[in-house]
């Protein structure tokens, strides 16, 4: 729905997407391109007791790390 009211905070379509970390405690990081978005733009993900993957934080160039889950300017 929030695509089609062009309401999304990040185009959700990566250009590039690079594993740049995996974390003992489950965690794991991803940096990536995305149209629209100038900058690399960090997803963090912790891994669901059934091995699935969640996303805990998207933050984007100039982003405040301390928002969650939409970290934007």
């Amino acid at each position: 729905i929030a695509d089609r009211h062009d309401a999304l905070l990040v185009d959700l379509k990566p250009s590039s997407l690079t594993v740049r970390s995996i974390e003992a405690d489950g965690g794991a990081t991803v940096d990536g391109s995305f149209a629209g978005t100038e900058g690399t733009v960090t997803i963090r993900l912790n891994e669901t007791p059934s091995g699935d993957w969640r996303v805990h934080q998207v933050l984007v160039p100039g982003g405040d790390p301390e928002q969650i889950p939409w970290s934007v300017p």
